[in-house]
């Protein structure tokens, strides 16, 4: 006989009944503890996770002929992601570690480290290593557009870059030199030959990308 999943629970759980609520979650239990492993703030992530059910379920459209469990994955993700990004010191603490040791292999091999490389040395795991740099390349970038502001504006605007919600907004050249300059983080002059153009046009490209985020920006806060 077959487990009983999310979908057996959500219809009563949706009308208010708190012990089929109490079975979707039981039902979604194995999955939310298996998304936070991917984080090292496991603990946080774990509940953020739970509390994303509540809100995936209170949207869920049981018409859409979708799985609960599928629907509520994304959800679930952003709201450990989320929980990593609001600053909890075991993230501080990891994106420290990583940016040391990223300088470290890259005095050392005079390249720049690769994810597993960063891995094997901080003892984390891939998928935060390559969340941790995203994070700290998307705030490296909000910097340069906004500039220093309160926490809750560097998060909405941290939320933007990650969902490339800006950037699908521009041309796709001006998103490859801003990919090699903040992702990459190559110079000027070798985004220039990247791209087949001059480093004064680089440096006139990248000062208009930016200055059109951040109207971009004035316009959404």
């Amino acid at each position: 006989m077959c487990s009983p999943s999310a979908d057996d629970f959500v219809a009563d759980a949706k009308l208010g009944d708190q012990k089929a609520l109490e079975k979707l979650m039981e039902a979604v239990t194995p999955l939310c503890i298996s998304l936070s492993r991917r984080f090292s703030w496991q603990e946080d992530a774990r509940q953020s996770g739970f509390e994303a059910v509540l809100h995936a379920l209170a949207a869920f459209d049981p018409a859409r002929g979708v799985r609960f469990a599928t629907y509520a994955v994304p959800w679930m993700l952003g709201a450990m992601k989320k929980a990593g990004r609001n600053g909890s010191w075991r993230m501080q603490r990891d994106l420290h570690a990583v940016m040391r040791v990223e300088e470290h292999i890259r005095m050392r091999e005079m390249r720049p480290a690769t994810v597993q490389e960063l891995s094997a040395e901080t003892g984390l795991p891939p998928s935060d290593i390559a969340w941790l740099t995203e994070m700290n390349q998307g705030k490296r970038l909000g910097d340069d557009v906004i500039g220093e502001v309160p926490d809750t504006a560097q998060d909405k605007w941290m939320d933007r870059f990650l969902l490339r919600d800006m950037l699908a907004r521009l041309p796709e050249g001006e998103r490859a030199l801003l990919h090699l300059r903040y992702v990459k983080q190559v110079k000027q002059k070798e985004a220039a030959d990247l791209l087949h153009t001059s480093q004064s046009g680089i440096s006139r490209m990248e000062h208009q990308v930016l200055t059109r985020l951040r109207a971009m920006w004035q316009e959404d806060i």
